[in-house]
């Protein structure tokens, strides 16, 4: 059983590694802003070209895969820990963009159009390719859209749902299936609304 010490330093690990990857895709979006013009005119395209134009030539990439993830990577939904989330942000679909940041991280960008909704996300998986590969976790999702621009995931467009009004109760454990304390997609914006800390009613 771990001790409580050793849960406070993976969380604090954690948000220090999660506030360091926003910080370095929130750079590099105002790096391409430059050559691209703003955001909030950018073509919302597939999400292989779109990375190819607006996101990859503004980051120092250690590895790109060009297809399929290895085949037994999963990311796994936070609440049941077993049950496989992958459908969410075509994580390891061969339409998305996939490549490893130079400190480790594996992005994963994806067009997800449809239901009215016209956006992005970016899955930041902390840990590449090693486990646990768990939404709230490890792994985190970002939305990037042209009217609230990169926001984590629940502060910006949401699939299927539109923009909501976004309260840290509703995204922690609200009605959506998404929310931290179910499939963990809301969990990064949880940890931004409570200035970049993990609670003690977050569920780790």
């Amino acid at each position: 059983m771990k001790t409580a010490l050793i849960l406070d330093y993976q969380k604090k690990q954690t948000v220090t590694q999660l506030k360091q990857t926003y910080s370095l895709i929130s750079q590099a979006i105002k790096l391409s802003e430059i050559d691209n013009g703003p955001m909030e005119y950018w073509a919302l395209i597939d999400g292989k070209d779109f990375s190819e134009l607006y996101i990859k030539p503004y980051f120092k990439i250690v590895k790109t895969y060009d297809s399929l993830l290895q085949d037994n990577y999963h990311i796994f939904c936070n609440s049941s820990k077993r049950c496989i989330c992958d459908s969410y942000g075509a994580a390891n679909n061969a339409l998305s963009s996939k490549f490893i940041l130079e400190n480790g991280v594996l992005l994963i960008i994806a067009a997800t159009n449809g239901n009215g909704y016209v956006g992005m996300t970016s899955i930041a998986d902390l840990s590449a390719l090693k486990v646990p590969n768990r939404y709230g976790r490890d792994v985190f999702m970002f939305s990037i859209d042209n009217e609230k621009g990169f926001m984590p995931y629940g502060m910006g467009l949401v699939a299927g749902v539109g923009y909501q009004d976004i309260k840290r109760d509703d995204l922690l454990k609200g009605y959506n299936s998404r929310a931290c304390i179910k499939d963990g997609l809301f969990c990064a914006a949880v940890i931004f609304m409570d200035g970049w800390d993990i609670k003690d009613d977050y569920p780790w």
